[in-house]
C-alpha cells in the first residue's frame, strides 16, 4: 500500500497540471498547505512530530517569521523542497530516506540553523526510531553502525553518541578515546596514541562493554 502523502501529493498535482493549473495559482497553494499540514502532524513510528524533534529549527524560524510561530511556512518550504520527495519509508517502493532524514537535509540549506543542533535532533529521532523498529523500510545512513542487538552513531565531531542497544537508547557526551574504540580503533592503537599504558584503557572499554557498546576480545 503506498503511503497517502504520496498518492494524494502526486495525482492531484497531475490533475491540476492535465488542467492547465499554475504552480502559483491557489489550488497548488492549497494543495501545498495541506500536504504541509499533515506532513508536520506524522508521528513515525508513533514517535514525536517534527516541531517537537526538531524543536531548534521551528524555534529559529519563529524568531525570523513571528506571524508564523506555529512553524507552518516553514513545513511549506520543506514540502516544496527537493528533499521532500526522498521521503520514502514504506515497503515495496523505491528506495528513499525516513521523514526525519529528508526533513534534516533540507533544514541544511537554511543558513541560520546551527549545525550541531541539526546532527543532535537528526540522529536523536534516528536512534530512537530503530529501537522501536530495527529493521526499517527507509534508507539507514552510512555512518551507521550496526551488529546484532547494536545500532551505533558516534558523531566525533560534536564529541556524542547515540545508541540503540536491544531497544534501549543511549543518547550522550563520549570522550575521544571512547569514540576511538567505538569506531572499531584497536585498544593498543588507541592506548598507543593517548600516550597510555594498554592497561590503563581497560577501564574505559569495561564500561562500554557493560553498556552494550564494545564487543571487547576474550
Amino acid at each position: 500500500m503506498q503511503p497517502d502523502h504520496v498518492v494524494d501529493t502526486y495525482e492531484r498535482e497531475l490533475e491540476l497540471r492535465l488542467h492547465g493549473v499554475m504552480p502559483s495559482s491557489p489550488e497548488f497553494i492549497e494543495l501545498g498547505r495541506e500536504v504541509s499540514e499533515r506532513v508536520g502532524k506524522r508521528r513515525s513510528l508513533g514517535l514525536a512530530p517534527l516541531r517537537e524533534r526538531f524543536a531548534p529549527v521551528f524555534s529559529g524560524w519563529a524568531d525570523r517569521h513571528p506571524d508564523d510561530l506555529d512553524g507552518q511556512g516553514l513545513l511549506e518550504a520543506f514540502c516544496r523542497h527537493p528533499a521532500y520527495r526522498l521521503w520514502v519509508e514504506f515497503p515495496g517502493q523505491r528506495a528513499g530516506l525516513c521523514l526525519e532524514e529528508a526533513f534534516s537535509r533540507f533544514a541544511e540549506s537554511l543558513p541560520w540553523v546551527d549545525r550541531a543542533e541539526l546532527t543532535h535532533c537528526r540522529y536523536s529521532s534516528l536512534i530512537k526510531a530503530l529501537a522501536i523498529d530495527p529493521n526499517p523500510a527507509f534508507v539507514l545512513p552510512p555512518e551507521l553502525r550496526r551488529r546484532p542487538g547494536l545500532d551505533l552513531i558516534v558523531d566525533s565531531d560534536n564529541g556524542r553518541l547515540y545508541a540503540s542497544v536491544k531497544g534501549r537508547v543511549i543518547i550522550g557526551p563520549v570522550t575521544h578515546l571512547a569514540v576511538a574504540l567505538l569506531q572499531g580503533v584497536s585498544p593498543a592503537t588507541v592506548a598507543a596514541g593517548a600516550g597510555l599504558q594498554r592497561e590503563q584503557l581497560r577501564p574505559l572499554e569495561l564500561r562500554l562493554a557493560k553498556l552494550g557498546l564494545l564487543a571487547m576480545a576474550a
